[in-house]
C-alpha cells in the first residue's frame, strides 16, 4: 500500500530472518505494507482514475489529520517561536496535534524526531 511519510524515522521491513532498514523522509512516497504504514503512523494514500479530455490520469487522495484533533492557538504559539517558522510548525502539529502531547512527550524523554536545533527549542519552551 502507497503512503507518505509525515516525519522522518528508521523503518524495518521484511521477515525476522531476512529484513532490511531504510531512514523514510517527511513527505516522500513509500509502497509499504499496511501493518508498517500503521505501525509508524504513516499517511496512506488512495488513488482514484479519471479523465482530462481522452488521457485517463490517477488522482491522489491523502487522508489528512482531522481538524478536530489539532489545536489552532498552539500551531499559533509554535508560529511566534523565534527558530520553528510556519513549515516547521505545520511539522510539529502533524506529529504532537496539541500542546499537552507535547509536554507529555518531553516528560517522557521521548525523541522529538525533528532537528537538534528545533528540539533544543521546543524541550526549553515546553519542558
Amino acid at each position: 500500500m502507497r503512503c507518505i511519510a509525515n516525519r522522518e524515522v528508521r523503518v524495518r521491513t521484511g521477515t525476522i530472518e531476512n529484513y532490511d532498514w531504510f531512514t523514510a523522509y517527511v513527505g516522500f512516497e513509500y509502497n509499504l505494507p499496511e501493518s508498517v504504514i500503521e505501525q509508524y503512523g504513516f499517511e496512506k494514500i488512495q488513488a482514484t482514475e479519471g479523465n482530462i479530455g481522452e488521457t485517463k490520469v490517477e488522482t491522489k487522495q491523502v487522508e489528512l489529520i482531522q481538524k478536530s484533533n489539532q489545536d489552532g492557538r498552539f500551531l499559533k504559539e509554535l508560529i511566534k517561536i523565534k527558530g520553528i517558522g510556519k513549515e516547521y510548525a505545520n511539522d510539529i502539529i502533524i506529529a504532537f496535534p496539541n500542546e499537552e502531547c507535547m509536554r507529555k512527550a518531553i516528560k517522557e524523554n521521548k525523541d522529538l524526531q525533528f532537528r537538534k536545533d528545533v528540539n533544543k527549542i521546543l524541550r526549553e519552551v515546553y519542558g
